[in-house]
This record gives structure tokens, C-alpha cells and sequence, in this order.
């Protein structure tokens, strides 16, 4: 497991909670730098070793303060040959103000989480992938922590991490539940939040509310960047997930009152938002939910089906909106159709691969997971979209002029927002989304 803190003092906390097996080591980068190590009694069932980092640069805090928390134990089973397959689950740690909602609710959540698997590990529970914990720092800055943790450690997370779980403002309404995801993590998230309770609406699941109450049931939206999933999908193509409960967007008409400003409290969190704090809990049980089952699951529970279902229904708005004007001007959608149907039938030829998968064969199970694993990684242009090299995934990347929301085909889209529109720019992105489809398309066929 794997904790970035921003501070020694709640690190410290989070150590003397989870318990008895680590090794602490504090390094601190100023003029010079100095080392503390405490340590601990280690186990044999269970070895845990601890480091943290704290980079100061000048006179501010611009670091982040990294714990990794890495399981060590023999592979002498099915069970043990994935812990060098990653899930990470963050939230960041800085504030605006006081941060009540944004982010100490999702914080609060984390801390739990951790509190918990602790409980577990201490009991001789242990996951079959490795379970990451991130809280970041230097969030309302601009990602800064958690970009420059991705940056720095690329080649590392690219291979081996599954999926990133993010909550930023955990609570900031009562209405009902929220997902923005790559979309091979939908099924997954459903699945957990069929778990969980609602604290809404008595004998009903938060997955049934959620269904219920999504403006036009949509159930998620597209990643943007508006909080630190940002940089693992949007450079390395990790699969993603930002979640939390928001109001009813009919009747109020922004989507956070007290965003980042002097009111957002514990106060107002406890008087106006959640009273009992059982709506945190249902997040934070969610949010548990879905990690376990990433992280217990013998084969993935990822599927290529609903990013297929995704893709038909970008591909439709797309065309509806754009459709006449790429026509008029000689793109030619066929090749749009072509590339999505085979997608399309190749999600669905691979899925009943992965039902007829041998579970007790290690290497077909590894073979079946590595291809769920690194599908969002081959929509990944390693240039990066027109003027903006950071966005390098070519299906979903955040609006060129609200960066917050996520929009789809963006290198096309950005070409055609443009003014004047760059007709010989539009149909080089045009050809390159068709490509990487069918590209991700023949992906899923392949064997090895």
C-alpha cells in the first residue's frame, strides 16, 4: 500500500492507527537534508515497509509528502501473483479556506478506509493486488502533487497500475450519488454502489437512487480535469474514477454554493449538507467497494462491452452535432461507422473470452487482466492533442474552454472550435481517431 500525505503529523497519526509491522523513515529536502527512522516490530506473515518524502522547494511548500506502504510475502499461490498489479485510491489534502466539503469530507473518507484495511491487515487479511492510498497536496494550485508524483513515477505506474480511484469534495449535497469514468470502470462501480446501502432513501441501494435521481439516467460523465485523476488518465491513460454525492442540479444551479470560498465548513457541512455524516459513510463504503473488488477479484470485473456501448453513443452525439459540417467540407463519417462497429465487436468477442477464461491457470488470467488493464492505455498519443501536449488521450480529454468538464473526440472538436477552422488540421485528427479505434479494436483480438 502506498500513502502520499502532506503532512508528517497526520502521517504520523495514520502510522500509529493502522498499527504494528513498518519501518519509518522521514527525509527532509531544505538547504540540506536530514533523516529520522523509527522502527518498529516486523512481522514475518507480514512486512510492511514505510518511507516518507518531504521536498521543500524556497520558502513554500510545494511538495507532497510521500509514505509508501508496500506489502511484501511469498507468491506461492494463484492468490499472491498479482501484488505487482496497483490500486490507487486519492483524495487531496489542501484547501482554499477551511475546506469542510472540499476536500476534508473526502479526506475524512480516505482515513477510514485506511483505518479499516489496517484492522484487516493486522488480522492476516490480504489483497491479491496491491492497494495504493494517495492524499495529495498542492490540489487547488493546479494538480501540482499529484501531477508531478504521475511525471515522476510514469514508467512505473503505467505498467503496473489497474485503476485510480479518486473523491475530491466527497459530500457537497444530499440529492444523490455521481461518477465521472473511463468507461471499462462502469460496471465495477455499479456493482459496488448495488452494495451500499442508501442513506437517502430507506431499503433501497444507493446504485437504485443514483438510477433514479441522474438527470436523464445518465449514470457518469466524462473525466475532465478537475480534480488529481487528471494526470493518470489524461498522460498515461489509467483508467479512472472521480465520485461523491452533489444536489439536485434542477433547483440549484451551481453545483457547489460555497466553492472555495470562506463558508465552506465543517459547519455548514453538519447543518446544511450531512447531519449524521451517514452520507460520507455510504461514499466511503462505496469507494471501499469498488477497490476490493478490484483488488480481490480473480479475473478483472472490467468490461470492454459498456466502453464499446460508450463509444456507439459519443460516435452518435458527435455526428448529430458535427455530422453535416465535417460532410460539407469532405470528411468522410463511414470510416467513423466502420471503426466503431469493430470496436464494437471485438469488445463483445473478447468479453466472452474472458467468461471461458481458465481461473486456475495463472498465465491465462494474467493474459485476460492485462488486456483490461491497458486498454485505455492505446488511446494514448504520445505527442499529445494539437497545442496541448499534456491531453494525450484521444477519446476523452477536458473542454479546451472549461477545463473542469470532459469532452469526447477532443482532437477533432478542439480543430473545429477553432476560428478560423483549420480544415487540413481537422481531418489529420479526424484520421487519427479513426485509427486508434480500429487500433483498439485489433488490441482487443490479439493473443499472446
Amino acid at each position: 500500500m502506498c500513502f502520499i500525505f502532506s503532512s508528517c503529523r497526520g502521517a504520523t497519526h495514520t502510522i500509529h492507527t493502522i498499527g504494528d509491522v513498518i519501518t519509518l523513515v522521514i527525509f527532509t529536502f531544505a538547504d540540506g537534508y536530514k533523516c529520522f527512522t523509527g522502527k518498529r516490530h516486523l512481522s514475518e506473515e507480514s512486512r510492511l515497509m514505510c518511507f516518507f518524502f518531504l521536498k521543500l522547494k524556497t520558502k513554500s511548500f510545494l511538495g507532497v509528502v510521500l509514505l509508501f506502504f508496500k506489502m511484501f510475502r511469498r507468491v506461492s499461490s494463484l492468490c499472491d501473483c498479482f501484488l505487482d498489479r496497483v490500486i490507487m485510491m486519492g483524495n487531496h489534502r489542501d484547501a482554499w479556506v477551511f475546506g469542510g466539503s472540499d476536500p476534508s469530507s473526502g479526506t475524512a473518507s480516505l482515513m477510514e478506509i485506511a483505518r479499516v484495511l489496517g484492522e484487516q491487515l493486522s488480522k492476516g487479511w490480504r489483497p491479491r493486488r496491491t492497494v495504493k492510498f494517495a492524499s495529495w497536496d498542492c490540489e487547488e494550485y493546479g494538480l501540482i502533487g499529484s501531477t508531478e508524483f504521475v511525471k515522476q513515477h510514469a514508467p512505473s505506474l503505467s505498467g503496473k497500475m489497474v485503476a485510480y480511484l479518486n473523491v475530491d469534495s466527497g459530500v457537497f449535497g444530499n440529492f444523490t450519488f455521481f461518477a465521472s469514468t473511463s468507461p471499462i470502470l462502469n460496471n465495477v462501480l455499479f456493482q459496488a454502489a448495488s452494495m451500499v446501502d442508501s442513506p437517502l432513501v430507506k431499503g433501497k441501494t444507493v446504485a437504485q437512487v443514483w438510477a433514479e435521481r441522474s438527470p436523464q439516467q445518465k449514470l457518469t460523465t466524462t473525466l475532465g480535469s478537475s480534480s488529481d485523476y487528471a494526470a493518470f488518465i489524461q498522460w498515461l491513460g489509467i483508467s479512472s474514477i472521480q465520485i461523491g454525492y452533489h444536489a439536485d442540479e434542477s433547483r440549484v444551479h451551481v453545483f457547489f454554493p460555497v466553492y472555495h470560498s470562506i463558508h465552506d465548513t465543517f459547519n455548514w457541512v453538519q447543518k446544511f449538507i450531512d447531519g449524521n455524516f451517514t452520507i460520507n459513510q455510504a461514499l466511503a463504503r462505496v469507494w471501499l467497494s469498488t477497490a476490493l473488488l478490484l483488488s480481490d477479484s480473480t479475473v478483472l470485473p472490467l468490461n470492454t462491452k459498456t466502453y464499446a456501448q460508450n463509444l456507439d453513443s459519443v460516435a452518435i452525439s458527435f455526428k448529430k452535432e458535427y455530422g453535416p459540417l465535417l460532410e460539407q467540407n469532405h470528411v468522410n463519417l463511414d470510416f467513423l461507422d466502420s471503426a466503431v462497429a469493430n470496436f464494437s465487436s471485438s469488445a463483445d468477442q473478447f468479453m466472452k473470452r474472458v467468461l471461458q477464461t481458465n481461473t486456475s491457470d495463472p498465465m491465462a488470467v494474467r493474459r485476460v487482466n492485462d488486456k483490461l488493464t491497458f486498454l485505455d492505455r492505446v488511446f494514448i498519443n504520445p505527442y499529445g492533442l494539437p497545442n496541448r501536449p499534456f491531453m494525450r488521450h484521444q477519446l476523452f480529454a477536458p473542454g479546451v474552454y472549461n477545463t473542469y468538464a470532459g469532452t469526447t473526440f477532443p482532437g477533432v472538436e478542439d480543430a473545429l472550435l477553432s476560428n478560423p477552422v483549420n480544415w487540413a488540421v481537422v481531418k489529420e485528427q479526424f484520421s487519427r481517431l479513426v485509427i486508434v479505434i480500429q487500433q483498439a479494436a485489433d488490441y482487443l483480438l490479439e493473443l499472446y
